[in-house]
């Protein structure tokens, strides 16, 4: 916060489509946590009027699919470009070159779709396969981590313990986890953190000394390679 309590954020978006945001004040000596009405930010995917972009899903799941599909005009123009051949490429996210492995022929409207099953974020473009050379604004396609968890007993009694443990897929060894409790005030706290083991296992001990539910989850967050991700309660 700076002089007169004011605060800017400035942030950019990856991904198309709706981002809901809010602003969290954590609370201090003097007043407690508090948080800004949501504010709901429209992000449109870049797009080459004449050879456009799009994805069936910018978000999905380690081990899902989704459908990169666009139209291709005559140059500068609005009539379709049809059985024209088109080739898909991509690359990871701090890669500087890219891999073209994916080819197909455009349809009557000048459409085209290649179904991808990416495993980390990447970012896809189409291009004419031949000359002269036109590819389309870069799309990013994000994937999220899965996170398992399970509990040793799902009834216990007070002062003993509980084993939480779970998988982190794809493998994350030696990045941290967080264990994070449902709270009263409906958002979920982290409690404690641990490093995911080599074989992208972890797992916490907890013990309560009194009686009540209680709700956990682990998350993974996001890095270069994948969007991050939470387990189920």
């Amino acid at each position: 916060l700076g002089p007169g309590s004011i605060y800017s954020i400035t942030y950019r978006w990856k991904m198309a489509g709706d981002h809901t945001v809010r602003v969290v004040f954590p609370g201090d000596s003097r007043n407690i946590r508090a948080e800004s009405d949501p504010v709901t930010v429209l992000v449109q995917q870049t797009q080459v009027a004449d050879f456009t972009i799009q994805t069936s899903d910018p978000i999905i799941t380690y081990g899902q699919s989704a459908t990169i599909s666009g139209k291709l005009y005559a140059r500068g123009g609005t009539a379709p470009a049809p059985n024209t051949a088109v080739t898909l490429c991509h690359r990871a996210i701090g890669q500087a070159n890219p891999v073209c492995d994916m080819a197909a022929v455009t349809g009557t409207d000048g459409g085209y779709s290649f179904p991808v099953r990416p495993t980390s974020n990447q970012v896809y473009f189409a291009k004419t396969t031949l000359p002269p050379a036109r590819r389309t604004a870069g799309l990013f396609e994000g994937v999220k981590d899965t996170v398992t968890l399970a509990a040793s007993a799902a009834t216990t009694t007070a002062g003993e313990k509980v084993l939480l443990a779970g998988v982190v897929t794809p493998n994350k060894a030696g990045e941290f986890v967080y264990l994070q409790r449902f709270g009263t005030d409906g958002e979920w706290h982290t409690v404690t953190l641990t490093r995911i083991r080599f074989d992208s296992s972890f797992s916490f001990t907890r013990g309560f000394e009194s009686e009540s539910s209680r709700r956990f989850r682990v998350r993974v967050p996001g890095d270069l390679q994948n969007i991050g991700g939470a387990s189920p309660a």
